[in-house]
């Protein structure tokens, strides 16, 4: 009775991570898409179980599925990685992104990780007009250059930077009028630009959609700049998602993720069962030369940092 419970179980995994991949039919089926990590490393032990139990054939369906999922995942291991940089280019700047949580109050856990990994820009999410005073507060003399949108929803947006941008610009993607920011950056004679965005979660048939539309404008609002483009910030979707995968099969835009493994981002309140939905992607001429998270600054994200070279 175990054995055969124990394989319906596996079973039922293996199915829903195949039923994920229709996402882009019904947004529920899309909410399935997050969670290849949980499914391979419950079709592990399962597998594993069946195996140790002498159940050959059962064990070798449910390493089917694992196989499966191990495939999705793989790429963020089996890339590229860092590059090495040429002695004769420019230094790598440093690029930070923290969704905040607008009813967090531990600013001095963010003024502490902020002065520990000392990025040149650094993107907030979640800024409300308690958090722009006080990031204004600990962060304006040396973060001279700042462009806020703080709101008392969840999706204020703040970028403050070191160095100078001669462009900036506010963006609704996904028309719900909520800011993403765009601006154009030149390090030693070199522009670039930066992209800072805040989708809506998928809650729900509504939010699903409108996460999506703001996924299928950004090609086109990044199609035509002049420079290389990083994207930066809180996409409230992983990168097994259908319109994540589109987004990456459509645009010139890659994932700095490839080679640098998995780096879930949230929730930090459930270990287990946290997913990467804090994202920077990039056009080809950026060069990626480390990617990491930072620690837990009181919020339900962790920050995300990237080193990289325009």
């Amino acid at each position: 009775m175990f054995v055969r419970l124990l394989y319906l179980a596996g079973l039922a995994v293996g199915m829903t991570s195949l039923v994920a991949l229709l996402g882009g039919f019904f947004w529920a089926f899309d909410l399935m898409s997050h969670f290849r990590v949980q499914y391979f490393a419950l079709l592990i032990l399962c597998g594993a179980t069946l195996f140790g139990l002498k159940q050959r054939r059962q064990s070798a369906v449910i390493a089917s599925f694992a196989l499966f999922n191990a495939a999705m995942i793989a790429p963020a291991f089996f890339g590229p990685g860092a590059h090495q940089v040429a002695a004769s280019e420019s230094a790598p700047l440093r690029i930070m992104s923290i969704n905040l949580l607008s009813s967090n109050n531990e600013s001095h856990s963010v003024r502490q990780e902020i002065e520990r990994k000392d990025p040149q820009i650094i993107v907030f999410l979640e800024v409300n007009s308690w958090w722009q005073s006080e990031l204004d507060g600990f962060l304006s003399s040396a973060y001279p250059y700042r462009q806020a949108q703080a709101r008392e929803d969840n999706f204020g947006m703040t970028i403050f930077s070191k160095i100078p941008w001669s462009d900036l610009q506010v963006l609704d993607l996904g028309g719900e009028q909520i800011p993403s920011m765009l601006a154009t950056f030149d390090n030693d004679g070199k522009a670039f630009h930066v992209l800072a965005v805040h989708f809506l979660p998928p809650m729900g048939k509504h939010g699903t959609r409108r996460r999506d539309e703001a996924f299928e404008q950004l090609p086109s609002a990044i199609a035509d700049l002049p420079f290389e483009t990083m994207v930066i910030g809180d996409l409230n979707a992983t990168p097994w998602c259908y319109p994540f995968r589109r987004l990456m099969t459509e645009s010139k835009l890659l994932d700095s993720t490839v080679g640098f493994g998995l780096q879930p981002t949230w929730p930090t309140y459930l270990k287990l069962m946290s997913i990467p939905i804090d994202h920077c992607l990039h056009t080809s001429g950026i060069k990626i030369i480390n990617r990491e998270v930072g620690a837990e600054v009181g919020s339900d994200h962790l920050p995300l940092l990237v080193d990289f070279q325009p």
